[in-house]
C-alpha cells in the first residue's frame, strides 16, 4: 500500500529521514522537535553511543507517553459520562423532589382543614354538653 502526498525530510538525532505524507509545517516541526528531543535526552541519560538502544529506548518512552494520554482521555471521557449520568439523576430528583414538595403542601392544607374541623367539632360538642348539663 503506497502512502499518499509528498516526500518529506526529517532531521532526528543527526541523521535525515523521508518519509511520504501530509503534514502542515508547524505539525511537522512539533512532531521532529518533540522526537529530536526525546532521543537527545534519552542518549544523554543512558550514556551509550548505541543508536539502536538509543532509538528503541525513545520509542518505548513515546509509546508509554501516548498511552498514558489515551489514558488519561479514556478517564476524561468515562468521567464526562459520570457526570452526564449525575446531571441526568439530580434533573429526575429534581423533579420528583417538586412533586413531594406538592404532595407535602397538599397534606398539609388537609392536615390544617382537619385540625379545624376538630376544633370545630370540639366546639359543637362543648355546647351539647353544656345543654345537655341544663336539661337535667
Amino acid at each position: 500500500m503506497e502512502i499518499e502526498g509528498q516526500s518529506i525530510r526529517f532531521e532526528i538525532f543527526d541523521k535525515t529521514y523521508t518519509i511520504k505524507g501530509v503534514f502542515e509545517d508547524d505539525y511537522k516541526e512539533k512532531l521532529e522537535t518533540f522526537v529530536d528531543h526525546t532521543i537527545r535526552e534519552i542518549s544523554k541519560r543512558l550514556q551509550t553511543v548505541d543508536r539502536d538502544k538509543i532509538v528503541v529506548t525513545a520509542t518505548l518512552n513515546i509509546a508509554h507517553y501516548l498511552f498514558q494520554e489515551q489514558n488519561q482521555n479514556n478517564q476524561k471521557e468515562s468521567i464526562e459520562k459520570n457526570v452526564s449520568a449525575f446531571k441526568t439523576k439530580i434533573g429526575q430528583l429534581s423533579a420528583e423532589n417538586g412533586q413531594l414538595k406538592t404532595e407535602i403542601t397538599a397534606l398539609n392544607k388537609k392536615h390544617q382543614t382537619m385540625k379545624e374541623t376538630e376544633t370545630i367539632v370540639e366546639d359543637k360538642s362543648l355546647k351539647i354538653s353544656q345543654m345537655l348539663d341544663q336539661l337535667v
